[in-house]
């Protein structure tokens, strides 16, 4: 049996973001390097263009009605393991 992402927008979603973080992916030889050209303003500043939102913690209070006239599918081929370390 296959399985599939199902996506509906809301019509309004209306909470609180809490907290969240910049995250990028950056080449460097070694976690040295990366840390010292993050340790300048120039690397800061890079860093703030290039990275991505991510909310990692937030407060929903409401949300309007599921838009079922934009619905998305996408079949899930692969399972996704994500490692903390």
């Amino acid at each position: 049996m296959k399985k599939f992402k199902v996506s509906i927008p809301y019509d309004y979603v209306c909470g609180y973001l809490r907290y969240g973080h910049g995250e990028a992916i950056i080449e460097a030889e070694t976690i040295e390097e990366l840390k010292e050209r993050l340790s300048t303003k120039e690397g800061q500043e890079y860093f703030e263009e290039v990275c991505g939102t991510e909310v990692d913690s937030y407060e929903v209070t409401d949300c309007g009605k599921l838009d079922f006239d934009d619905i998305g599918i996408e079949e899930v081929t692969e399972q996704c393991i994500t490692e903390q370390f």
